[in-house]
């Protein structure tokens, strides 16, 4: 799963930077988003 949001950093100032997280589901049920991140991200296998 993926989430893809956008956003500002520190760094972009008043400009929004498209971020692409991959999410987990926590074993207490919990989902958290892995971010965020400005790094490119590996392709999610098939």
């Amino acid at each position: 799963m993926l989430c893809v949001y956008h956003a500002r950093t520190s760094s972009s100032g008043d400009n929004r930077v498209v971020f692409i997280d991959r999410m987990k589901i926590l074993k207490d049920g919990k989902l958290i988003v892995e971010g965020p991140t400005t790094a490119p991200q590996a392709v999610p296998a098939k």
